[in-house]
């Protein structure tokens, strides 16, 4: 996982992906590497997992997260897959957490997916995303 080839470092996650809950230390530890996409990838392995050892370091991951300014996303995708799996492997002592997330999202401003005439050049949208928090702090009522 320290390899500075990210397809090295795709390929080791999806190895420890596949080991299942003995490897959630090691993904725990990578979630500390400060590429998103990276990052991202190692949330969506223990999202798979699903170990409820992770959700401290998800959470960590949701407080730390900068809201992005218009134009693109609001958050990024590690913050986003870290948000939602908190819906599926958190407590609800993880509800302040994405209620402030939510909060910080609607204070930058809602907006519409965006499209190019030729290419998409979105993902997802403000109100995707607010959408997905609702439905993650639903899941730990």
């Amino acid at each position: 996982m320290k390899d500075e080839d990210s397809r090295v470092q795709t390929e080791a996650t999806k190895a420890l992906e596949r080991q299942g809950e003995p490897a959630v230390k090691s993904l725990i530890q990578a979630l500390k590497n400060k590429d998103v996409n990276f990052r991202y990838g190692v949330v969506i392995a223990l999202r798979k997992i699903a170990d409820t050892r992770a959700a401290p370091y998800l959470a960590d991951i949701v407080k730390s997260a900068r809201i992005m300014p218009k134009g693109v996303e609001a958050i990024t995708p590690d913050v986003y897959w870290a948000a939602d799996t908190l819906g599926v492997i958190g407590d609800p002592s993880h509800i302040p957490l994405l209620e402030n997330l939510k909060a910080r999202i609607i204070e930058r401003g809602i907006e519409e997916k965006y499209v190019d005439t030729e290419i998409y050049v979105g993902g997802t949208s403000t109100e995707d995303e607010i959408c997905m928090i609702d439905e993650a702090i639903q899941k730990l009522k």
